[in-house]
């Protein structure tokens, strides 16, 4: 009974108060903010005092044609979110929290939206429920942004918060997923646009063939390697020199997520073991050099997908060219790594040429106005002033560890300053 939900038809202009339906165990209340924001509250009739503020993480601004892999017929909702699943609700409804949160006026980049919305949402509950004595402000990804900006920006409303597999600044991340993309339309296939989409409906429609193509990528370095372990075949769509070809694809691929700081572990592959029974020779051939090809194409399947997206939302919000990669040192990002990784990208002589075909390609130059516009779209300063937690997945597709060590790095800045 405590999962049940009860819908109750969310106002279509904001209210001063909620719409709440006044059942028992729990009591369940909806409304919109003042920007359009459908919010959802949960309140157990033991309330404790504290609820929880839940903010999801990064959805698509635009729909997405049925067919296209993995999420074609995506349509854009605000359907509010007030945690991360049925079972955690009910988890802590059970122990008399209460929980709540929104479906955000907008979808995409929208940190500085959210944070209004976030804002307005804490007043409306205590004025609903002034029994209220602590407000914890969670979220995952975009959400986790969020959650920390919230944070640094009005410590005052809330007492504590989470910041799970968070998204960093507006302008790192989007260049982490903007570099997966810019280096897949480099090895794998240059037809891909990746940015500098054309206004209006001509843009949406490039933006979504460059969804297919990435796919279409993904599923030919899939079969690829499925074939020929060892030295799969490069994609037809590639249009490397021939010479490079010498070196197996999956090296490229173990590269561009080592480029973009993308885990070497994956949801389904630990970039370390081989199945049992192989052969001793084929396990650690497996070990060394395919598992970590496989974990970077799942990863970068996921970077590639969410960079599409965000490039062609941050153009939308920005009215330029953001994405620049002109000043970027390529083979410093790998200074390291490539000894780590040295069996996967194939030796130092397929690394020296996979990096030199990098260098030599044409780059992306970004519109510096456009660029700036992105970097105000949201910036983490670091300093919390109140008890947070930040959580990383050890395979999260994109947003790895370093998106909590940048929260850290400036922390321990500010403290230093301090002392």
């Amino acid at each position: 009974s405590l999962l049940s939900i009860t819908i109750v038809s969310i106002p279509t202009v904001a209210q001063a108060a909620p719409a709440c339906d006044g059942k028992s165990p729990v009591q369940s209340c909806v409304g919109a903010t003042s920007d359009g924001a459908p919010y959802s509250m949960m309140v157990p009739a033991n309330f404790n005092g504290t609820v929880y503020l839940w903010s999801h993480g990064y959805r698509p601004n635009i729909p997405v044609p049925a067919g296209i892999p993995g999420y074609g017929g995506y349509t854009v909702t605000n359907t509010p979110e007030p945690g991360p699943s049925a079972a955690v609700i009910g988890a802590l409804l059970a122990k008399g929290y209460a929980v709540m949160g929104s479906g955000f006026a907008r979808q995409g980049w929208n940190a500085n939206s959210a944070l209004k919305t976030n804002i307005e949402l804490i007043d409306t509950y205590k004025k609903q429920f002034p029994k209220t004595t602590k407000v914890i402000s969670w979220g995952n990804s975009l959400g986790g942004f969020q959650s920390q900006y919230l944070a640094e920006k009005h410590p005052e409303l809330i007492n504590s918060a989470g910041a799970l597999c968070l998204s960093s600044d507006a302008l790192a991340i989007s260049d982490t997923a903007a570099d997966a993309l810019w280096l897949i339309k480099t090895f794998f296939d240059p037809t891909i646009k990746a940015g500098n989409y054309s206004a209006g409906t001509a843009g949406y429609a490039e933006a979504m063939g460059d969804l297919v193509k990435v796919f279409t990528v993904i599923g030919a370095m899939q079969a690829g390697i499925a074939a020929n372990p060892t030295a799969p075949a490069w994609p037809a769509t590639s249009k490397v020199p021939d010479a490079l070809k010498a070196v197996p694809s999956r090296s490229a691929l173990v590269l561009i997520a080592l480029l973009t700081g993308l885990p070497m572990q994956s949801a389904h592959f630990d970039s370390t073991s081989a199945p049992a029974g192989l052969p001793a020779a084929n396990a650690l051939s497996f070990q060394l050099a395919i598992n970590p090809s496989l974990a970077a194409l799942e990863n970068i399947a996921n970077a590639a997908a969410l960079a599409t997206f965000q490039i062609y939302d941050l153009e939308l919000q920005t009215g330029g060219v953001w994405y620049d990669n002109t000043a970027t040192d390529w083979a410093a990002r790998v200074a390291d790594e490539r000894f780590i990784w040295a069996s996967a990208l194939s030796g130092e002589s397929a690394t020296n040429a996979l990096l030199g075909y990098v260098a030599a390609v044409p780059k992306a130059k970004a519109n510096p106005d456009a660029r700036a516009k992105v970097a105000a779209l949201g910036t983490h300063t670091g300093i919390s002033k109140v008890p947070t937690i930040l959580y990383t997945g050890v395979a999260d597709p994109i947003l790895g560890a370093s998106q909590q060590q940048s929260i850290i790095d400036k922390h321990d800045a500010y403290l230093a300053q301090q002392w």
